[in-house]
């Protein structure tokens, strides 16, 4: 073999072993490099897969907790609500435990509705002595925290009169929603209650309000639970019920209809 034959192979030799050097230093660093932006990329869908799961969760939750106001509101029924006003409210400021039973609460915008029924039309001295009581069978377990905390979205007091709303609420910009008074939250009491165990939360109520609640039990039942707000009231109390439930037949002798045109009735 020649030197120059040598000398190439020798050259040659170098070289290959300088290319498979860089080849590998190459290799290597694009793995590593891949490894690192492969890493970064699994990092960062990580992070905005959580960030969006958060977020999801979090609108779900609102959406829903919306959802389940949205059935009920504030101001709702005005005839039955004026009823109580014009011809229940006498023989109540004349009690010196003005105390009410809501039975079928649902959120609290009815029972608070009547609180500042109250509030409005006795003053506060007067409105020291009511005890609301508001049941509902709560199958959300949610009614109690909501009823005590007070604060309900925007959509569910639209119906308030703009001086009431402003008198008795307080507007909280951060989340769009209004925080009502101290003074109703403290007449008012939740507790968790079944109508259907015909036995009530307490006796001695100057007024009943049992509204779209009895529409969903049979005939016999409705039976038994008007007899259980009868057993359940003061003498001369009231009942009011929504405008569409009638007094259920076998109840006529425990009530007479205060008014013509509501279901409002006076235990005889």
């Amino acid at each position: 073999m020649s030197p120059h034959l040598s000398v190439n192979h020798n050259t040659i030799a170098h070289k290959t072993i300088a290319y498979k050097t860089i080849a590998y230093k190459t290799i290597a660093y694009k793995t590593i490099a891949y490894k690192t932006i492969a890493y970064k990329t699994i990092a960062y869908k990580t992070i905005a897969y959580n960030t969006i799961a958060y977020n999801t969760i979090a609108y779900k939750e609102r959406k829903h907790w919306r959802k389940i106001m949205a059935f009920t509101y504030f101001f709702r029924d005005m005839q039955t609500i004026e009823m109580i006003r014009d011809v229940a409210l006498p023989m109540l400021k004349s009690r010196q435990n003005i105390a009410v039973w809501d039975a079928g609460c649902a959120m609290g915008p009815e029972p608070y509705t009547l609180a500042i029924t109250l509030r409005e039309n006795m003053g506060n001295m007067l409105f020291r002595n009511v005890h609301i009581t508001a049941t509902d069978i709560d199958g959300s377990n949610l009614f109690a925290e909501i009823i005590r905390k007070g604060i309900y979205p925007r959509e569910q007091v639209e119906r308030i009169p703009a001086d009431l709303l402003k008198r008795h609420f307080t507007y909280q910009a951060e989340d769009d929603t209004y925080l009502i008074s101290e003074e109703l939250r403290k007449a008012l009491r939740f507790i968790r209650h079944d109508l259907l165990t015909f036995v009530p939360p307490d006796k001695n109520f100057g007024l009943i309000m049992c509204k779209n609640v009895l529409l969903h039990f049979q005939a016999e039942e409705r039976v038994k639970v008007i007899q259980m707000f009868y057993e359940a009231l003061a003498d001369g109390g009231y009942l009011a019920m929504e405008q569409t439930q009638k007094m259920p037949y076998g109840c006529e002798h425990l009530f007479e209809q205060a008014v013509p045109n509501a279901q409002l009735y006076r235990k005889k």
